[in-house]
């Protein structure tokens, strides 16, 4: 049992996402994805591996690391940039708590508190294609870091990308707010 699971941990660390969703990720820089299209080699994948639940673990492993946002930004930094970072310490790992953009964090903060006073959806889904808009744009920046081998720009764009992802979550709630405001 222990060698199986000696194997298994050598496995999982061998894994190169570009390599096994490689109609998704055309290079191990590639950090902006179409989600649909890797849900669809997931699936694709899966069931070419049925047999094999070794494998397939491996891929849903990685389907769900690079499906998230800050999994995948923290598998393409250990990739990239031989950083040994684990997705359940970043809270508490100095550098992901340290922005620099005060005019940003001020943003944010005006951001939310805006958004707790809107009670009209159509407003809310208008301001979270903005935030939407931005994440796109901080994930088109952070793909060209990685292909400059620039890790601490990469950082300070995943860190807005961490707040902003926070505000569409916010919006969210609010949206479920208002309606339920509506329905009463």
């Amino acid at each position: 049992m222990f060698n199986k699971l000696n194997r298994n941990v050598i496995l999982k660390r061998s894994i190169s996402y570009d390599k096994l969703f490689p109609l998704t990720i055309k290079s191990p820089t590639n950090y902006v994805i179409n989600l649909d299209k890797l849900r669809k080699e997931n699936r694709q994948l899966l069931l070419q591996n049925r047999n094999d639940s070794i494998k397939t673990g491996e891929i849903n492993d990685t389907y769900k690391n690079l499906s998230d946002d800050v999994s995948r930004y923290i598998l393409y930094t250990n990739t990239l940039f031989n950083n040994n970072i684990d997705v359940g310490g970043i809270d508490s790992d100095p550098r992901f708590n340290k922005i620099n953009d005060f005019e940003f964090l001020e943003e944010v903060m005006d951001t939310m508190e805006q958004t707790d006073s809107i009670r009209n959806i159509e407003e809310l889904e208008t301001m979270k294609s903005n935030v939407e808009e931005s994440c796109n744009d901080l994930k088109t920046g952070i793909e060209r870091d990685f292909e400059n081998k620039s890790f601490e720009d990469s950082l300070q764009k995943f860190m807005k990308l961490k707040y902003l992802n926070n505000i569409k979550n916010h919006i969210d709630r609010r949206i479920e707010v208002v309606e339920e405001m509506e329905e009463n």
